[in-house]
């Protein structure tokens, strides 16, 4: 598993269900700055058949760790994007994190199609 600062959405994922996506909350971060969204790359069965996947770390404005964050987003029956390399994975989530993150662009998971 890679920890990122930064984060973006889209995938397959079977066992999906129609589900609410959490509100956007903005978090102060120690350094006097401000975060709608942090991420990770996690590697693990429950997601995208273990591929590489990005997901958040805050939820409706709360901090969590890896394995907290992880559960929640296997119970959200949202989906995530994943992706083949974690080069990708990371490019996905800078660009997304410069662009505004979650204020810009919304939830990183999404109701599967």
């Amino acid at each position: 598993m890679r920890i990122l600062v930064f984060a973006l959405l889209c995938c397959f994922c079977p066992s999906c269900v129609q589900t609410q996506i959490p509100e956007i909350v903005v978090v102060n971060n120690p350094d006097g700055t401000h975060s709608s969204e942090c991420t990770i790359s996690v590697e693990t069965l429950a997601l995208n058949d273990g591929r590489i996947t990005v997901i958040p770390t805050i939820w409706e404005g709360r901090r969590l760790d890896p394995k907290q964050a992880i559960s929640l987003a296997v119970e959200s029956g949202l989906c995530f994007r994943s992706f083949d390399t974690h080069e990708q994975a990371d490019e996905f989530a800078a660009t997304r994190s410069l662009a505004g993150g979650a204020t810009t662009f919304g939830f990183l998971g999404y109701v599967c199609p």
